[in-house]
């Protein structure tokens, strides 16, 4: 049983009455988990190759989420609320509504208010004759290949009644996980859904993993929850002193326009997903010997092919811009990869724990050879895994974020160009997760298969809305390893 606190008030008489129940725990969601930008829905699809025990698997999930600290994921968000003392001598407790979110766990889960929403349906026909077989993206050998949009695919993932929206979740008191399993005659699909103020990516990695011992029966081997009470990134920020901000992310806005500066207009996105094969990058390293000459061998050879995806993607945005402009890329890194004590933990850290490495790149350099960005994006998370450059960072973000500042407008300038970039290649890679112990047959057969018997075949990611106008892009690795995937916003230019 988690210890996390209970909301008792003193024996005083509440005047007006909040969310939850009285008795519920409650959790912190911590500054960083609660900011605006993680306030968004999203939907993961795993498919798998076999034909899964939906039984099994909702009651491990429910076993899973009674063990430990692991128990706030299966609570609900809700907008924190502040006690007011009354006058001198009135024991009535005057309570008011903040910004502030903290998750509400029952003490027991009952159907009223069960540890996850859970759905399932069945279909009698093989997956890719079933419309939303055909809109996941397929593992195939083809050539470069661009998808439309998968706005059907996105509500296909979602529970009957489940929120669409973070509103909509603290407002009905939903659980903050969504499970639907979609079955077919030769195949699974798995939607989590979620909000990203649960988790970033490793997070739910970490989830998947302890989820999988679960249901192997090994639930004594789940590792524990850590950072469920106290935020590990505010203790790691006031190590800092905070003498100086991080001047990478404090070009503010209004500076441009207190000088009369025209601002430029953000281009009309739009979404974007395109498969890429492996043997396209053999190509490229091949045009990087061309293109670099006083290379050798061993210079060339460094080259990582997610590296030089990305680089070929910012070249694309940079030679499509009608103005040439410098870009400023925003990396998103993983800090439980670059910081020591996150990586000594034994545990999981399911928080958000990603932060931002901006980088900004000349127009000559962007629509340059590629290899000079892959280099130059090396060397910028060279400088970022520096313990006091992470630590300063974090500082500068979690101070505006206390002061109730946007910091997405932290990152703005009038004269860059702005492209988000999450590069999950490595990690979505080498993604194993095994649901054996939930195989009722064998979905694909062995001559065709390139997996094991339960594991992932293929994994989506659906894509929040973007309400601040800004590119982003995300590369993704594939399970059987011979494309790689981009999704993302950009201009119809690009």
């Amino acid at each position: 049983m988690p210890s996390a606190t209970c909301s008792p008030h003193g024996g005083k008489i509440i005047s007006t009455f909040s969310r939850g129940h009285a008795d519920d725990y409650i959790y912190p969601v911590h500054l960083l988990d609660g900011a605006k930008y993680q306030q968004c829905i999203l939907t993961l699809f795993i498919k798998f190759n076999d034909i899964l025990d939906t039984g099994k698997m909702k009651e491990a999930l429910t076993r899973l989420l009674t063990i430990g600290d692991w128990k706030k994921l299966g609570g609900r968000f809700s907008t924190k609320v502040d006690e007011e003392d009354a006058p001198k001598g009135d024991d009535t407790i005057s309570l008011k509504q903040s910004k502030t979110l903290e998750i509400h766990v029952p003490r027991e889960f009952t159907a009223a208010r069960p540890a996850v929403q859970f759905a399932c349906e069945a279909y009698d026909t093989s997956i890719l004759e079933h419309p939303l077989g055909r809109q996941l993206p397929q593992t195939s050998n083809d050539a470069v290949v661009l998808s439309p949009p998968l706005n059907e695919l996105r509500l296909c993932g979602h529970a009957p009644g489940f929120p669409m929206t973070m509103a909509d979740l603290v407002d009905k008191d939903a659980p903050q996980l969504c499970f639907k399993v979609i079955g077919y005659a030769d195949a699974t699909v798995l939607a989590v859904t979620f909000s990203h103020c649960t988790w970033d990516i490793s997070g739910l990695q970490g989830f998947m993993k302890s989820f999988e011992l679960v249901l192997d029966g090994r639930e004594d081997e789940v590792p524990p929850m850590l950072g469920a009470k106290t935020d590990i990134l505010s203790e790691l920020a006031s190590q800092y002193g905070g003498c100086h901000l991080d001047p990478a992310m404090l070009n503010v806005p209004r500076e441009t326009k207190e000088m009369g500066q025209p601002q430029v207009p953000n281009p009309a996105l739009e979404e974007r997903i395109v498969r890429v094969p492996l043997d396209i990058f053999q190509r490229l390293h091949d045009q990087l010997a061309v293109e670099s000459p006083a290379d050798n061998e061993d210079i060339l050879s460094t080259y990582q092919p997610d590296e030089l995806f990305l680089a070929l993607i910012v070249q694309q945005v940079a030679k499509a811009q009608p103005i040439p402009r410098a870009l400023k890329l925003l990396n998103i890194f993983n800090a439980r990869l670059l910081v020591p004590h996150l990586a000594k933990e034994r545990g999981i850290y399911s928080e958000n724990l990603v932060l931002l490495a901006p980088h900004t790149l000349p127009d000559e350099d962007a629509t340059g050879p590629v290899g000079l960005t892959a280099l130059a994006q090396r060397e910028c998370f060279a400088q970022y895994s520096e313990p006091q450059i992470i630590t300063r960072s974090l500082y500068t973000i979690l101070s505006a974020m206390e002061a109730d500042l946007d910091i997405t407008g932290l990152t703005d300038c009038n004269d860059i160009e702005s492209l988000l970039v999450n590069n999950l290649v490595r990690l979505s890679s080498y993604i194993d997760i095994d649901l054996s112990s939930a195989v009722v047959r064998q979905g694909e057969i062995s001559s065709t298969r390139r997996n094991g018997l339960g594991t992932a075949d293929i994994c989506y990611l659906t894509l929040p809305g973007n309400s601040y106008g800004m590119m982003r892009v995300t590369t993704l690795g594939s399970y059987n390893g011979n494309a790689y995937w981009m999704f993302g916003e950009l201009p119809a230019r690009a």
